[in-house]
């Protein structure tokens, strides 16, 4: 992709944004950068661009001026719809997404991942269990470090294992993954997305370019995932929790076993496995998967998911303080990934949830609450609602709500006994309170242990 001379413009100056930035000047491109923020809220990531020539500022509102370009470059986290890119769209200026850019610049062949829930976990162990791998392996993507900053660095030989969002596959146009991964599919996002059926559509972008050469891995116990496979025009390999599926990776017993047409070999045990929940073990059965493809050996295999630890904000256990379990959900940024947290557990449940408001459905959660939590403490703009919602069903705990995080540990420290689980898992997104999902979490470990100074 030949990119000296050419004038882009980068919508969102955010992580991504900064990262294509360098890249793309780097390469000989002149950048227009364009945010709603002004430059006084973003002093900061200026800055990182000091230096650099060839960057262009629109800030404090996209003006026309990020129009006179040859093509945009879209950051995750900004929608499709705002009036900028619509009169980009039509004028006819090609749009695509980082992940786009990464993959046009890339020599190294891509394994993608997506799904509602589990994609940094599955994403992070597929990393762990191709250690193995005979050249490089970079991880990254919609996970934390942007893809563009580091593929220029590998050959045809390596190989990216990139977390790929929703919003990311939204402008994607020759995106091709040797292997997608398709975890789950639940309602989120809808306030970007609209409707169920448009999100489904953004996802399947991940293997609309694969051919009979590549592998698309699915999960034949999710209803709407596992019929996909009619509409994949690469080869299905199945990994199922419930049944036995050949080609794929699947749960025996008490054993992890994977067929891939050539007979059953047994590659682990779910006691050998330090993630918890069900569904960390369909998230170990579709890295497996993966790494069965790419040739790692059974045994390496399993010493991989017998070492992995799980990743940051994602059932992260943070202490135990006079016989109370502390556990760190705040990845749980919708209702079916706060009912995967809930299921993880047999002990009295304290929970705090609560955040976003995106008319999300949480029926089937508050219903998980009512069955299995003494406490709830709500916080956020949807704390009403989930009180409400759990009131409605029936529930016999005490309801608690509180306008900080700080103050809903400190009263899930003084409601607490011996043997019970004190539990962050929102159900919503993080953003009504807190940067991201990752603060909150960090803040939640952080007033945690103040509790025992």
């Amino acid at each position: 992709m030949e990119l000296k001379g050419k004038r882009i413009g980068i919508i969102g100056l955010s992580r991504t944004g900064i990262a294509c930035t360098q890249i793309l000047t780097k390469l000989g491109a002149t950048v227009v950068v364009s945010d709603a923020k002004n430059a006084d809220k973003l002093r900061a990531e200026v800055a990182q661009l000091a230096g650099l020539t060839g960057v262009v500022f629109d800030l404090g509102g996209h003006s026309d001026t990020v129009l006179n370009v040859d093509f945009l470059v879209l950051s995750p986290g900004v929608p499709t719809d705002i009036p900028i890119l619509c009169k980009a769209q039509e004028q006819g200026i090609p749009m695509i997404a980082e992940v786009e850019l990464s993959y046009r610049l890339s020599q190294a062949p891509f394994v993608a991942i997506t799904g509602t829930n589990g994609k940094t976990t599955t994403t992070l162990l597929i990393g762990k269990l191709l250690e193995a791998y005979s050249h490089r392996v970079f991880v990254g993507g919609n996970i934390g470090r942007p893809l563009i900053g580091e593929v220029l660095k590998l050959t045809t030989e390596d190989l990216v294992v990139a977390e790929v969002s929703s919003f990311q596959l939204e402008k994607v146009e020759e995106f091709h993954p040797r292997i997608a991964l398709f975890l789950n599919l639940t309602p989120d996002h809808l306030d970007r997305h609209k409707t169920m059926e448009a999100y489904l559509e953004a996802k399947k972008n991940i293997f609309k370019n694969q051919t009979v050469q590549d592998y698309i891995v699915l999960n034949a116990d999710d209803k709407i995932v596992s019929q996909l496979a009619s509409d994949a025009p690469s080869r299905v390999i199945w990994f199922s929790r419930r049944k036995r599926v050949i080609p794929g990776c699947y749960l025996d017993g008490e054993m992890l076993v994977c067929d891939l047409g050539d007979g059953p070999i047994e590659f682990g045990a779910i006691n050998e496995l330090k993630i918890r929940g069900q569904h960390n073990i369909e998230n170990a059965l579709a890295a497996s998967a993966v790494a069965f493809l790419l040739g790692i050996k059974p045994e390496e295999i399993r010493s991989g998911l017998r070492s992995f630890k799980g990743q940051e904000h994602t059932l992260e256990y943070v202490l135990t303080y006079k016989g109370v379990k502390y556990y760190n959900d705040s990845k749980g940024t919708n209702p079916d990934a706060a009912i995967k947290a809930l299921e993880a557990f047999h002990e009295p449940l304290i929970l705090i949830a609560g955040g976003l408001n995106r008319n999300l459905d949480f029926a089937d959660f508050i219903q998980l609450v009512v069955n299995k939590v003494k406490v709830l403490i709500l916080i956020g703009a949807t704390k009403e609602v989930l009180r409400d919602k759990a009131l409605e069903c029936g529930f016999v705990g005490k309801i608690i709500l509180t306008h900080n995080l700080r103050k809903a540990v400190k009263i899930a420290y003084e409601f607490s006994e011996l043997g019970d689980v004190v539990l962050l898992s929102p159900a919503c997104a993080s953003w009504d309170m807190f940067d991201s999902y990752a603060q909150r979490g960090h803040l939640f470990k952080e007033y945690v242990r103040k509790l025992v100074k």
